[in-house]
């Protein structure tokens, strides 16, 4: 009997010891990927397809959107910034080409 009191106060202890109030702190780098979701309106982008209302009168057929991303900020919940190398963030998106729709940044630090 006392060898099992023994035992859970021992399992008691060492649950204790093994639980931590502090959060985990992650370090070293890792990649983000930036998905980019054309949008007109409240609707999805779908070219050469679906005629928009420009206003009342006028509606417009959307044939090619093609934009350049560059000078990426990333800020986090406490305030820190980090800015993306200059030379590595110039991006290319293009709506015709899904891949161009995905952008890695690589070597993000964690914090």
């Amino acid at each position: 009997m006392k060898i099992s009191k023994y035992i859970a106060a021992f399992l008691f202890v060492a649950t204790l010891a093994a639980c931590s109030s502090s959060e985990e702190v992650l370090t070293g780098e890792g990649n983000v990927t930036l998905e980019f979701d054309n949008a007109y309106n409240s609707s999805d982008l779908l070219l050469e397809t679906t005629p928009y209302s420009a206003n009342d009168t006028e509606k417009i057929k959307i044939n090619k959107v093609k934009y350049i991303v560059s000078n990426i900020r990333l800020e986090t919940a406490t305030g820190t910034i980090f800015t993306y190398p200059k030379n590595e963030s110039y991006f290319i998106v293009d709506e015709n080409t899904n891949s161009s729709q995905f952008i890695t940044l690589k070597n993000v630090p964690r914090r």
